[in-house]
C-alpha cells in the first residue's frame, strides 16, 4: 500500500469515528556507513527504517499511535488506537493541528539511493586509508577510516488541509591517522562531509589530517594562565553546540535557559551576529519547513550583540508571548515535539585567519578540545575541557601544545569575542542542520598546563 493511500484511508477512517482533527507524521530514513583497516573493508552496515505517528484529537483530548506497516487494517488499528490514547490520557495540553501557511506547499518524489553507494564510500576509505600511510614514514597505522551516507524523507499531513513532504542526503567521512615517534602516540582526526558521496573528498582529508598529525610531535603543555584564545571553526562548532539549547524557547520554557526574556538586551559583543538559516548555502542540509509544517526561514538570533529572539515552536511561542520561529522538531516519528536550530552559525567577517592572530598578537590557537558531555554544564555554561594547540606568538602560530584544559563559561565567552575570520566551516549534519563558525577571537579564557 503506499503512503498517499494510506492518507486517504486514515482519513476515511477517522471521520468515520468522529475524530475532531488528526495529522500523520512519517519519517523513513536509510544509512550505509563503510570503514577500513589496514588495505580491507572491515565494517559494512546498511539499515533503513520507516515510522508513521498519528496524533488524534477526539473529546478534546489527543491521542497517539504509531506503526510501521502500510495496509487498510494497519490504517484501522492505527485509529483505534489513538482513539482509545485520547480516551486514557488525562492531560488536557494538546500541540495544535494547523492548517498550512497560505500559498505554501513543499513536495518531493521521495528518496532515492544513488548508484554504485557500497563502492563510491568503499573507494573512499580505502584511498584516504592508503594516502595516510604513504603521506609519511612516521604515520604508524590509520584508527580511524570511515564513510557513511545518509537520507531521510519526512511527510505531514493533516485534516486541516496541510500536505508536506521534503528530503534530506549526505555524505560524511572521517580519518584519523596515528603517528609514532620518540616512545609517543600523535592522533588527529579529519572530520568532512558533502551532499552526497561522488562530492567526498576523504583524500584530501587524509591529507589535513596528516599535516595535523605531524605538528603536535614533541607537544608539551603550555604555562596555566588566562591567555587570549582563538578557536578554530571546529572548536567553536562544538562549544556552540554544546551550548545551543541556551537559545531555545523549551529550555526558557523550563526554566533551563538564563537568556529567558532577555530579548532587546546585549548578550555578546557588538562584533558577534549568530544566525539561524535553513538555507545557508554553505550547508549541506536545508530545511523548507518545521515539523509543524511552518515554512522555515532565516533569522538572527543575536544581532551585533543584541538578543533578537529564541528559537520557537507555536506552543514555545505561545507560552512566551512570542512568534514561533519554525524551528519545531521532533528526533523520531512518534518523539515529542521539541525545538532545535537548523544551520545555526556566528557569521563571518572579511579578514583572514592570519590577520586576526596578527592582531591577537599573543595567546593560544585552540584546534581540539575533548569531554564536552562531563565537562560542560548546558545550563550554566560553565565548561573545563582538554584541550590541544598551538602557541600564538607575535601573531604567528607557535610551538604545538597538548595536555592542557581549557575553562571559562559560554554566556561570558559570548561577551569577549573580540574578532571572527572568514573561514566559516560547518560540522557533520545531524539533527534539522548544522552548526557552524568561523575562527573566533576570544579576550581571556583560563589554561590549565605546567
Amino acid at each position: 500500500m503506499t503512503f498517499d493511500a494510506f492518507k486517504e484511508e486514515v482519513a476515511r477512517r477517522a471521520g468515520e469515528a468522529g475524530a475532531e482533527a488528526f495529522e500523520l507524521y512519517s519519517v523513513r530514513n536509510k544509512t550505509m556507513e563503510v570503514a577500513a583497516h589496514e588495505g580491507e573493508v572491515d565494517t559494512f552496515s546498511s539499515d533503513q527504517d520507516f515510522a508513521v505517528n498519528l496524533r488524534l484529537l477526539a473529546g478534546g483530548r489527543m491521542g497517539y499511535a504509531t506503526t510501521q506497516v502500510l495496509s487498510p487494517e494497519e490504517a484501522s488499528w492505527l485509529v483505534e488506537s489513538a482513539l482509545d490514547s485520547a480516551r486514557a490520557t488525562q492531560n488536557a495540553d494538546i500541540d495544535e493541528i494547523c492548517a498550512p501557511a497560505e500559498g505554501f506547499a513543499a513536495q518531493t518524489d521521495g528518496l532515492s539511493e544513488p548508484e554504485a553507494l557500497y563502492s563510491q564510500l568503499q573507494r573512499q576509505v580505502l584511498t584516504a586509508e592508503r594516502a595516510c600511510l604513504a603521506a609519511d614514514r612516521r604515520i604508524a597505522s590509520v584508527s580511524d577510516a570511515q564513510a557513511a551516507w545518509g537520507g531521510g524523507t519526512r511527510a505531514i499531513y493533516n485534516s486541516r488541509g496541510l500536505d508536506l513532504s521534503d528530503e534530506t542526503c549526505y555524505a560524511v567521512g572521517v580519518i584519523g591517522p596515528t603517528a609514532k615517534e620518540g616512545g609517543r602516540s600523535y592522533n588527529e582526526y579529519e572530520v568532512t562531509s558533502a551532499p552526497d558521496p561522488s562530492a567526498l573528498d576523504l583524500p584530501s582529508a587524509a591529507q589535513k589530517a596528516v599535516e595535523a598529525t605531524l605538528s603536535f610531535i614533541g607537544s608539551e603543555p603550555a604555562d596555566t594562565g588566562r591567555y587570549a584564545v582563538a578557536l578554530a571553526p571546529e572548536v567553536a562548532c562544538d562549544l556552540l553546540g554544546t551550548f545551543s539549547g541556551v537559545f531555545s524557547g523549551l529550555s526558557a520554557v523550563k526554566g533551563l535557559s538564563l537568556l529567558k526574556g532577555r530579548e532587546g538586551e546585549a548578550v555578546a559583543a557588538p562584533v558577534l551576529t549568530l544566525r539561524d538559516d535553513p538555507f545557508c548555502m554553505e550547508a549541506i542540509l536545508h530545511r523548507r519547513f518545521d515539523d509543524q509544517g511552518v515554512p522555515t526561514f532565516g533569522k538572527d538570533l543575536i544581532e551585533k550583540g543584541v538578543l533578537k529572539t529564541l528559537l520557537h515552536n507555536r506552543k514555545t511561542a505561545a507560552l512566551l508571548g512570542a512568534e514561533t520561529t519554525a524551528n519545531a522538531y521532533k528526533a523520531g516519528a512518534s518523539a515529542p515535539l521539541g525545538v532545535t536550530p537548523t544551520n545555526l552559525y556566528f557569521t563571518p567577517s572579511d579578514r583572514s585567519r592570519a590577520q586576526l592572530l596578527a592582531e591577537m598578537g599573543e595567546g593560544v590557537f585552540i584546534t581540539n578540545v575533548k569531554g564536552l558531555h562531563a565537562g560542560a554544564n548546558p545550563t550554566t555554561g560553565d565548561f573545563s575541557l582538554e584541550a590541544k594547540g598551538y602557541l600564538v606568538t607575535g601573531g604567528q602560530l607557535g610551538r604545538p601544545v597538548s595536555g592542557i584544559t581549557v575553562a571559562g563559561n559560554f554566556y561570558q565567552l559570548l561577551k569577549d569575542v573580540r574578532g571572527l575570520a572568514d573561514d566559516l566551516a560547518f560540522d557533520a549534519p545531524g539533527g534539522a542542520g548544522q552548526i557552524g563558525s568561523p575562527t573566533i577571537w576570544v579576550d581571556g579564557l583560563s589554561v590549565s598546563g605546567r
